[in-house]
């Protein structure tokens, strides 16, 4: 069981450049994890269909990668994912910037939940950019028009923390690490621990 004082080796499936990265922003311990505070929280617990989506709203869908692909821009040869995501109202896409791990973790055919702020293109189509995901099993697709969900994932569809950035530690791997890890192992003496510490 997790310590207060873990090392942050004990978290399961962090690597060691990873403790590197977080070593860099002085985060050593579970403890230091704890004391990271987000700056800020986006609100992702309003559900809707693909049909029914909006410009410049934020809110969350479910739906199926229909095509994903990486090219790069012209100019700055930054790659960039684009994602075809379906549900049974309509078809919108997504995209990521200079994120080239996200096609190795979404491919064709897995079911996704995305949250994020909707926006037009050049082409007046409407998109996601740089929008949150969670790669979801099709039997959690949920049966809504527009709802508002409580949700247990970390990065979509409720109150999802935003961390300040670094260029080698990205949003993603703070809210991984920070919640549901430490929610499920830390023991109720390190959790004892913290209060008396802040008590006092």
């Amino acid at each position: 069981m997790l310590q207060f004082d873990s090392p942050l080796a004990k978290l399961p499936f962090i690597t060691k450049a990873t403790i590197q990265k977080l070593d860099s922003l002085g985060i050593r311990k579970i403890s230091d994890l704890l004391y990271y505070f987000p700056f800020r929280y986006e609100d992702y617990s309003v559900f809707k269909n693909i049909s029914q989506l909006l410009i410049g709203e934020t809110t969350t869908i479910q739906g199926k990668i229909e095509d994903i692909k990486t090219t790069r821009a012209f100019r700055k040869k930054i790659p960039i994912t684009e994602a075809y995501i379906s549900d049974k109202t309509g078809t919108i896409k997504a995209v990521w910037f200079n994120f080239p791990s996200a096609l190795r973790l979404l491919t064709k055919g897995k079911y996704v939940q995305i949250s994020g702020k909707t926006s037009l293109n050049k082409k007046n189509e409407l998109f996601f950019s740089h929008p949150n995901f969670e790669i979801i099993a099709k039997s959690s697709l949920r049966k809504f028009s527009i709802q508002i969900q409580k949700n247990s994932s970390v990065n979509t569809g409720g109150l999802v923390p935003v961390y300040p950035e670094t260029k080698d530690i990205k949003i993603y791997a703070l809210t991984n690490f920070s919640q549901p890890g430490l929610n499920e192992e830390l023991t109720r003496d390190g959790i004892n621990k913290i209060l008396a510490q802040k008590m006092w």
